[in-house]
């Protein structure tokens, strides 16, 4: 038998074949565009310093808080040098680095974040550099680092050496053995006593600066006229100097607040607040506006028995690359007294200058009711 051959059909058919290789090509290259945008959250965020220290910049870009969800893929790097062996300093084990960033850090960021972030990863080295100087280059870092791993697999790399602590504040751009990775670098100390500074640098590479006081007597002056009397000074959380959860400004500016959690006051009323540390979708802030993108944020720690008020975001540069977060006394006071004095206590008022008054009406171990008025409205 003789099969007859049509040219006309097996020319659509030779047209659809390459129509269809042409879609799935274009949507490989799509796909691969969108994860790619979704890993570096589609914006560089630039490099600036924490309390302690600056890492130099491989490239500017504009900073940007932005949300910070879900496994944080994180790399610990041990790194080793002749001038720990000189001096005598032992650098950290694997298995405490390992407990110290997996187990302690991770469920401390798990807390802070109610349950929203995570980090999850793995320890390499201890790697050796032949150096007598405390400084070390990221380029040596990263080409021990990548004999083991791949850079571009991870958001978040923890260096354990002779660097004093510093980070990025948010991630940033490298250049790599594996190619241009997009990630956030800390260096913390080489000894294991790492409980408030992995906190405080790891702030950093989440995006938070530091949570600074203002000096001012606020029943003189507005709120934003005030100056920086400390930049690092705040009492309560680890971007000043204290151990307890981050403040609940910085939880808001890199999105761990869902709406019900950050409420914002627009008109008088009496506003519920729940303790920052209860992992509730209940009211953890109260955002009253001041106007040019200022906030008075309040909120409710435990076991202190009265409300904290912040602005932000405030952003003072100086040292170590200045605060957007600032705790300031209701009562006027111009430094840092007791910390039991940065509270405002249940039948107690501020008011300030641009027409604002908040009252405390009453706080126990689960819930702080705040009056908030707009005197000028």
């Amino acid at each position: 038998m003789i099969r007859q051959v049509y040219p006309d059909r097996w020319f659509a058919w030779t047209i659809a074949v390459i129509f269809i290789i042409f879609l799935v090509t274009w949507g490989a290259v799509e796909r691969y565009s969108i994860e790619l945008d979704a890993a570096n959250d589609g914006v560089a965020t630039a490099i600036l310093t924490s309390t302690e220290s600056q890492i130099s910049s491989e490239s500017e870009s504009t900073r940007n808080i932005k949300p910070t969800f879900g496994i944080q893929r994180t790399l610990v790097v041990l790194v080793n040098s002749s001038y720990l062996v000189s001096h005598n300093l032992r650098l950290i084990s694997k298995e405490r680095a390992r407990d110290a960033v997996f187990n302690r850090t991770n469920a401390f960021i798990s807390e802070n974040s109610y349950g929203k972030t995570s980090m999850k990863g793995r320890v390499v080295g201890p790697y050796f550099i032949d150096t007598n100087d405390p400084e070390i280059d990221n380029s040596k870092i990263f080409e021990l680092a990548a004999k083991d791993v791949d850079l571009l697999k991870y958001d978040r790399v923890i260096v354990f050496s002779s660097v004093s602590s510093r980070s990025t504040v948010g991630k940033q751009k490298f250049t790599t053995p594996d190619g241009e990775a997009y990630f956030s670098i800390m260096y913390n100390d080489y000894t294991d006593d790492v409980g408030y500074p992995l906190s405080h640098e790891f702030g950093h590479s989440l995006g938070m600066m530091h949570t600074g006081f203002l000096r001012c007597d606020m029943r003189n002056t507005r709120a934003n006229d005030c100056q920086i009397s400390s930049e690092a000074a705040g009492p309560f959380d680890p971007m000043g100097v204290g151990t307890g959860h981050y403040t609940a400004a910085y939880k808001d500016l890199i999105g761990w607040f869902s709406p019900q959690q950050a409420i914002i006051a627009k008109n008088n009323g009496i506003y519920r607040l729940e303790p920052l540390e209860t992992n509730s979708n209940g009211p953890k802030t109260i955002k009253v506006p001041l106007g040019d993108n200022l906030y008075y944020y309040l909120e409710y720690r435990q076991p202190y028995d009265g409300v904290l008020l912040y602005v932000s975001p405030k952003h003072i540069s100086g040292w170590g690359g200045g605060s957007e977060v600032h705790l300031f006394n209701p009562r006027g006071q111009t430094e840092l007294e007791l910390i039991t004095t940065h509270t405002l206590k249940v039948g107690e008022t501020f008011t300030d200058s641009n027409g604002i008054k908040i009252s405390v009406v009453k706080a126990n171990s689960v819930r702080a009711s705040v009056s908030v008025r707009f005197l000028k409205q």
